[in-house]
Formats: C-alpha cells, structure tokens, sequence
C-alpha cells in the first residue's frame, strides 16, 4: 500500500508545471536629452506618441521611416498637427548631438522631437519597448550600427498601445492615431505554467509539433530557408480548442536582441498566424528562443518553448 502511494504521489509531481513569472516589455515614462530640452513623456500627455530608434547616418530605414511620418503630418489639420509627436532617439552618440538632429528635424515638420542621450539612458529607454541596438565593427573596419526598426505608438493616456513594423504607411498611422488604441491585456506579471514544448526541434530546418494532454500543437516557420531582415511568417496549427494561443516572443539566447513579437491571428480553422522579420546579427550564428504563451477555457496561462538557429 505504502509502495502504491508512493507511485501514486510520483506520478503527480511529474504533471505539476513549473511555476514562474514570465516578464515582457511594458512600456513606461522615461527623460531624454532632446531637440526641445529635456524631455519627459509624462509631459506628453494628450499626444499620439510615435517612438523610433535610428541614427543620424542611416541611409536606408530612418529615411523611409521619418518620411512616413512626414506624409502623415501633411495629412493632418493644424488641429490635429498639435496632437501628434514623434520621437527619433538616436542609438549612435558617438557621431550624432542635438545640434545635428535639429538639422534633421528642419524638414521634418513641427511634430518631430530628435533625442540623443548616454548608453546607459538609451539602452533602458529601449527595454521598456523590447527593441535594442548594437554598434559594432564589420570585417572592413567599418562601423556598422543595427537597431530596431519598429515603430511604438503611446496614446494620449501615456500607454504603450500598439507596434507597428518598418514600413508602415502614413494612412495606417493616421488610423492608429484616430483610433487611439488602448494596450491589449499583457500576459505578465500572471504565474504561468511551463508545458515544456519541443526545444530540440530547430524550427529553422522544420516544422515542430508537441503534444499537450489531447492537444497537438504545430508550429512552422517560413519560408525556408530562414534569412535575417526577410519577411518570415510564424504558422500555428492545433487540434482541439482546449488551448489558445495567445502571445509569441522571440528572445535571443546568444545575444540580446530585444524582443520580437509578431501579433497572432486566427487565419483559419485552428490556424493562427503572425508576420515578422528578424534583425541584422554581429554573430554569424545565433540561436534564438521562441516562447508561445497560450491559456486554457478557464483563462490559465501556460507556456511552451522552442528553438531556432540562424546562420549570417
């Protein structure tokens, strides 16, 4: 009896999840040398806030980026140019200074704010948004500065409401803007239970599936092969409606490369999807973590973790 019990109570502990607080990027005020002074975001309040990182000498995304915000300023009422800012924060203060953002800002109309601070300063304003930022030097000696290129959008109340990728056009921010976004439900700082996952299968050479009770899960990424700064397309397939997904992040384990986090749609029956890109890396190879949280019919949180490596 007492042997019985014993197998009994064994079993039991190999089906109780791993308990954690799961933390994620969540946005927040923040001060930063700027073209118009010190600059608080608290002192934002009532604006729709666009936050971009760049550097004074990029020549292809912060020229697109920048003039789309151009575009949409020349959308707008003088109204409405009063309610819009956007925030360009350098990521390379070695070469760039106030005085050469208020050059930038000249043609950029009266929305814009250039910013540039210390290391220190920068890197945490970055985390509070899951981007990052590297400067490193290439085989030619020639430096060569890599950062997030996302777009984050804080509504009039000061939160950190929507992501929008590179490329966006100014009729989408237009609509962000009229529409005000409020930010969805974060996952954190709920306990979440680990179901494992499947952090052997490489997602770069193909799909992986996992078993969950009566639940299969199938997760694809493509198309192959896997390439950095090329659209990638995350594909989530499940049998049952017992779980469902609710948040993707990529994490990298090698290097700190912010988060990534492609917004999950039902695409079909069971189908859910998510569009992203990954960033240029000084390594030539870099693994990364994927971490799905997904929850049940009751609304407990769980989730699973697996695996991708890129090659340069």
């Amino acid at each position: 009896m007492q042997f019985l019990l014993a197998l009994i109570l064994l079993y039991s502990s190999t089906l109780t999840a791993e308990r954690l607080t799961l933390t994620t990027p969540r946005g927040g005020d923040f001060e930063i040398q700027s073209t118009i002074g010190k600059l608080s975001t608290k002192d934002l309040r009532g604006k729709h806030l666009f936050i971009v990182f760049g550097f004074g000498e990029c020549h292809d995304v912060c020229p697109v980026t920048l003039q789309r915000f151009r575009a949409l300023e020349e959308r707008l009422s003088t109204s409405e140019k009063k309610t819009l800012r956007y925030l360009f924060i350098s990521v390379d203060n070695e070469r760039d200074s106030i005085d050469g953002l208020r050059r930038i800002g000249k043609a950029l109309g009266q929305s814009f704010i250039g910013a540039v601070d210390s290391d220190p300063i920068t890197t945490s304003i970055a985390k509070l948004f899951g981007a990052r930022y590297a400067r490193f030097k290439n085989k030619r000696g020639q430096l060569v500065v890599d950062h997030t290129d996302s777009i984050f959008y804080v509504n009039p109340k000061g939160e950190w409401a929507k992501t929008l990728p590179y490329g966006t056009g100014p009729q989408e921010l237009l609509r962000t803007m009229q529409t005000s976004p409020a930010p969805k439900p974060y996952v954190s700082p709920y306990y979440l239970d680990k179901l494992g996952g499947n952090e052997v299968c490489d997602l770069a050479e193909s799909p992986c599936d996992v078993k969950i009770g009566r639940d299969n899960f199938r997760v694809r990424l493509g198309p192959s092969p896997i390439k950095l700064q090329r659209p990638l397309r995350l594909e989530l397939t499940v049998e049952s409606q017992l779980l469902t997904p609710v948040e993707a992040d990529f994490e990298g384990v090698d290097l700190n490369m912010g988060y990534i986090r492609p917004a999950l749609k039902l695409t079909g029956a069971r189908q859910y999807s998510g569009d992203l890109q990954l960033p240029i890396c000084e390594l030539k190879k870099m693994t990364w973590r994927i971490r799905l949280v997904v929850k049940n019919k009751v609304g407990e949180h769980f989730y699973l973790a697996y695996k991708l490596t890129t090659l340069d």
